[in-house]
């Protein structure tokens, strides 16, 4: 999970460097992903009052919720 973690931040910086997000240009697309360990990755769940932060895994299954949160729906 950490190298996980670690990675998610680097790889979004240059993503995150875009003036209008593809994404927002084109609601109808996909959701942008990352890869990471083999996992598609879509974000991060950050409680900082418990000082957890977690990647958010694209799609849903027991198996991977198990790694870490899942994108249910939407």
């Amino acid at each position: 999970m950490e190298s996980l973690e670690a990675e998610l931040p680097e790889r979004l910086t240059s993503e995150s460097e875009e003036l209008v997000p593809e994404y927002k240009k084109n609601p109808e697309m996909e959701m942008p992903t990352v890869e990471i360990n083999g996992q598609e990755c879509i974000g991060t769940l950050e409680i900082p009052s418990l000082g957890l932060k977690f990647p958010v895994i694209s799609e849903w299954s027991d198996e991977k919720l198990k790694k870490a949160p899942c994108r249910y729906s939407g």
